[in-house]
This record gives C-alpha cells, structure tokens and sequence, in this order.
C-alpha cells in the first residue's frame, strides 16, 4: 500500500495540524487515482474497460489486481511515476504559497 501521508507531512512541514495532512493527502489520493486510471484507461479496449468498471464497482481488490496483471503489468511503475509527479507538482505548489 502507497503511504501518502507521510510525503505530504513532510511537504507542508511539521506545524501542519493533522487534519490539514490528512485533508490534503485525500485530495491528492484522488488526484492519483485519475491519473492512473487516465493513463491505463487509454490503454484498454472497451470490453476491457468494461471489465475494469464492473470489478471497481463490486470493490473485489484481488481479481481487481489479477485484471491488472493482466492487461497493464506495468501497472505499479505508471502508480509510481504519476504520484512523483503529484508530489512535485505539490511541492511546488506549496513553496510558492509561502
């Protein structure tokens, strides 16, 4: 499981309240989760994409992660390139609100 805490918590610094990390690690999760699903989404064909929108809604995690096995193995590297680049962006963001 990504920690995306942790990096947040550390962009906005120690004086940060908790609910603020919290507030602002949510927004940047869902921010991650479209642009995964941006980036694999137009990738799949549409039986494909089907199957992808049938598994996410009946919340089955495992064969969720089987589907993306599957039909994108690079899955993790695409997860990983997109939350450096949250990060980044975030960081930037953040600095010049100082």
């Amino acid at each position: 499981m990504i920690n995306i805490v942790e990096p947040v918590r550390s962009i906005l610094g120690p004086a940060t309240p908790e609910p603020e990390v919290q507030r602002r690690a949510a927004e940047l999760w869902e921010c991650l989760e479209l642009a995964v699903g941006t980036r694999l989404g137009s990738r799949l064909t549409d039986h494909e994409m089907i199957e992808f929108e049938r598994l996410h809604e009946e919340a089955d995690e495992r064969a969720l992660q089987a589907f993306l096995v599957r039909v994108a193995p690079d899955y993790p590297v695409v997860v990983q390139e997109e939350l450096d680049r949250l990060l980044r962006d975030f960081a930037v963001f953040m600095a010049a609100q100082r």
